[in-house]
């Protein structure tokens, strides 16, 4: 696994102060991505749409089990995959800034090889 895409500063996919949009669109070089928010927002509590993808993220980044994310929200590790078809990770934090009100703030982009995203190459067997 490996970074695809750094925010030092996060950036802000979705605000619910300011009405949340169905989906968000995440440019990577040569790709992009497209961010079902509602879905992202509905899995928060859970810490994401993916445990095993989860697992791999921690020895990257943070991700105990009372780690807050660098914006100060609930780690929030989803799964998506980008218009080409790969898979990526994105690790966000999801604060609940009022009652039932939310800020999604996206951290880090990542890839995972592993997941069907090398080239395959023919194995020779002599």
């Amino acid at each position: 696994m490996h970074q695809v895409k750094d925010y030092p500063w996060g950036l802000v996919i979705a605000d619910d102060r300011a009405g949340i949009p169905a989906t968000c669109t995440v440019p990577l070089d040569g790709d992009e991505l497209v961010v079902d928010v509602e879905a992202l927002l509905a899995t928060h509590w859970a810490g994401g749409n993916e445990g095993a993808g989860r697992e791999v993220l921690q020895r990257f980044v943070p991700l105990g089990q009372y780690t807050k994310a660098p914006c100060g929200g609930f780690v929030n590790c989803f799964r998506v995959r980008s218009a080409r078809g790969r898979t990526y990770y994105l690790y966000s934090g999801v604060n609940e800034v009022s009652n039932s009100c939310f800020v999604a703030t996206l951290h880090s982009v990542w890839e995972d090889e592993d997941l069907g995203n090398k080239p395959h190459l023919p194995v020779l067997v002599y």
